[in-house]
């Protein structure tokens, strides 16, 4: 699972590999170290287990839940299956960021890109929303 999907790293971590795709996709060299290490970060959302256990563990977790089908949908992914294919789509675009590359179809790499963006303002704006709805505390001016 996500370390902790309120955590600001993660809407950093994503801009941050956006613009290494965009970088990648443009024929500027990178070294993709934001991609690597978002990809590393997504493949922790699931159990590597071939078990249907797995699909219940994301599922369980509705803060990354969240996150996750909001960038999918963002990205242009149907919105009507997105839960139920959470957990394929998890690991397919962190397989895609591990292996992005200068030899892979820039169309593809578009979409990753799309999908970083918005995993990055999705994982922003659950945060805010969070931080947002816990009360003040009375005694603090």
């Amino acid at each position: 699972m996500l370390a902790n999907p309120l955590a600001p790293e993660l809407a950093s971590l994503s801009s941050d590999a956006a613009v290494e795709l965009d970088l990648l996709i443009n024929g500027e060299t990178t070294d993709l170290g934001s991609v690597k290490e978002l990809a590393r970060y997504l493949n922790e959302t699931y159990d590597h287990t071939p078990t249907a256990a797995a699909e219940r563990r994301l599922a369980v977790d509705t803060a990354t839940e969240t996150i996750l089908g909001r960038a999918f949908v963002q990205a242009g992914d149907d919105h009507a299956s997105i839960l139920s294919n959470l957990f394929d789509r998890t690991r397919k675009v962190a397989s895609e960021l591990s292996s992005a590359d200068s030899s892979h179809d820039p169309g593809s790499l578009e979409w990753v890109r799309a999908f970083c963006l918005a995993l990055s303002q999705s994982a922003s704006a659950y945060r805010q929303l969070i931080l947002n709805s816990r009360p003040e505390n009375p005694y603090r001016r």
